[in-house]
């Protein structure tokens, strides 16, 4: 979420809706703090094996060698000097650790999800900004970056992730704001393609093992009530920005959830964290 002081329009990026939604608050310091949003092992894993399977799409490597264009983004991005291991008793610790899993979820793409996702006339890592309305004399735009998307009006957009468990369909298709922001984005004209309102998405999903990597498919679809609830959100998220100007506490998350951990937020130490600590949340949880 984002004000442009000089242009008065207020962006929303899907991740940031994603988080706000599990966590106001956390959306809040995103807001402010943005520089402090440090990167996890966990999350880095994801963004390694997305730029092999960029290079690959792109032709810059052939799905053979899509290992050398994952440790490529070892070297290369600024962001791994910055990582933090937020479980190392019970997770990767090392880096060396996290490059073999992001190689094997990679590896893994290349094996179960290549051969059936319509990535030959396709365009990888689209990024969008649409406009959507005006709410308080703002403009409202919905930003963000679509992994993967066909150039044929008839083909879904994807997502590649990676993840410790498989996705629950039932889930994803009630609950995710991912596929509700490139869908009505997508329909409104953003990735350059003609789409109707009801449209299908897909994530196209690795789930991390100590041995080979496994591969699903989740669809989920999207319409025209789906970008109504969207925009009702949004004019909220608006509200409280304007009436509080992310000076004071936002509501924050129940603490059963997952999100709620120094794995998944980079202000956990500041909130929650400030009173129970990580090891106190493992007690139990060692490695073996």
């Amino acid at each position: 979420m984002r004000l442009d002081p000089e242009t008065g329009v207020i962006s929303f990026r899907q991740s940031w809706l994603g988080n706000a939604m599990n966590c106001p608050e956390q959306g809040r310091r995103q807001v402010l703090e943005p520089d402090r949003d440090q990167t996890s092992d966990e999350a880095f894993i994801g963004t390694a094996a997305h730029a092999g399977i960029e290079a690959v799409i792109e032709g810059e490597c052939a799905p053979g060698d899509i290992g050398d264009a994952v440790r490529a983004e070892y070297v290369h991005n600024p962001e791994v000097k910055q990582i933090y291991f937020a479980r190392p008793n019970t997770h990767q610790s090392t880096i060396s650790e996290c490059i073999d899993l992001s190689i094997r979820c990679a590896e893994a793409w290349v094996k179960g999800l290549m051969p059936i996702a319509p990535w030959e006339q396709a365009r990888t890592e689209v990024k969008f900004d649409q406009f959507l309305f005006e709410h308080r004399g703002h403009p409202i735009h919905i930003t963000g970056t679509v992994d993967l998307a066909p150039d044929s009006d008839d083909e879904a957009l994807w997502d590649w992730k990676t993840s410790a468990q498989p996705y629950r369909q039932k889930d994803k298709q009630k609950g995710a704001v991912q596929p509700t922001t490139y869908c009505m984005a997508d329909h409104l004209g953003g990735m350059g393609r003609t789409r109707p309102a009801t449209s299908e998405f897909k994530y196209g999903i690795m789930i991390k093992r100590k041995g080979e990597c496994k591969t699903e498919v989740i669809t989920v679809q999207r319409n025209l009530g789906h970008y109504q609830w969207l925009g009702m959100q949004l004019r909220m998220w608006t509200d409280l920005l304007l009436d509080t100007e992310a000076k004071s506490h936002w509501p924050m998350r129940d603490d059963g959830n997952f999100l709620c951990s120094k794995t998944w937020c980079g202000f956990y130490n500041d909130c929650r964290g400030s009173a129970i600590t990580n090891e106190a949340d493992l007690f139990g949880w060692v490695r073996k």
